[in-house]
């Protein structure tokens, strides 16, 4: 289990280091890609366990403030010109394609970020 949370931790750094390059161009090597393609096919890990983890932690850090802020943002991320796209729904008229990601993001009164809560 040591091994595949060293994989995670290095697929975190790899694809936060170039956020906009696809899996391979960020991994910079087949090995490196192939780890990443099975620790996402892992039994071991599922996304709802790296969620989970993340969800305690904010509420951790938002005990500790009297205050928090909650800052919403919406966003568009457009696939319309996508390869791999199929039957998605409509961003802002029926020529998008993509999805809506409505976040929000918990903050200090310092403006500190605690984590995403939504």
């Amino acid at each position: 289990m040591h091994d595949e949370i060293n994989v995670g931790v290095r697929i975190v750094e790899d694809l936060a280091a170039q956020p906009t390059s696809s899996v391979p161009q960020a991994c910079g090597s087949v090995a490196a890609t192939t780890a990443a393609y099975d620790f996402w096919s892992s039994p071991y890990f599922k996304p709802d366990d790296i969620r989970d983890g993340h969800i305690k932690a904010t509420l951790e850090r938002v005990k500790e403030h009297n205050i928090v802020l909650m800052i919403q943002d919406t966003t568009s991320i457009d696939l319309t010109t996508h390869p791999a796209t199929k039957e998605i729904g409509y961003l802002d008229n029926r020529y998008c394609f993509g999805l809506k990601v409505h976040s929000t993001l918990a903050a200090s009164i310092d403006g500190i970020p605690l984590g995403i809560v939504n």
